[in-house]
């Protein structure tokens, strides 16, 4: 394992995942204060589920695109062997689900862990963000 590399690739990812992840849901924030929005969703119990449906889809766009960027960390790495792999891997990584089908090798494991501790706080961001929204 090469402790600094690890640190280095690992924490700049995190911290760049988690600002594109608040910005992403700044701006489906935005969304819901404009004063239409609002009377509508008020007014209208399908209009704001529909709304509400729409911002955890957008939300698990956000995971996806993140998951999409540690793949390609890995893959830039040669953590993983192909991209499919490393996207099948950073799915179960930044999920926490883990998938033994699809595990890197271990001199990787800060940076995998990285990875989930990323997913866990966007998790509970976009948890707080629906939770406020709703």
């Amino acid at each position: 394992m090469n402790w600094f590399l690890d640190w280095d690739i690992g924490a700049v990812t995190l911290a760049l995942c988690i600002l594109a992840h608040a910005f992403g849901l700044v701006f489906l924030a935005s969304f819901f204060s404009i004063p239409k929005i609002k009377v509508l969703r008020k007014d209208h119990i399908f209009f704001s589920a529909f709304t509400f449906a729409m911002a955890a889809i957008m939300a698990a766009i956000l995971h996806i695109a993140e998951a999409a960027v540690w793949a390609a960390v890995y893959l830039k790495l040669d953590a993983a062997p192909n991209y499919s792999f490393a996207f099948l891997h950073s799915m179960g990584a930044f999920t926490t689900y883990r998938n033994a089908a699809f595990d890197i090798d271990e001199q990787w494991t800060l940076i995998d862990q990285l990875e989930a501790m990323n997913g866990v706080i966007a998790i509970g961001i976009t948890v707080a963000f629906l939770y406020a929204i709703a």
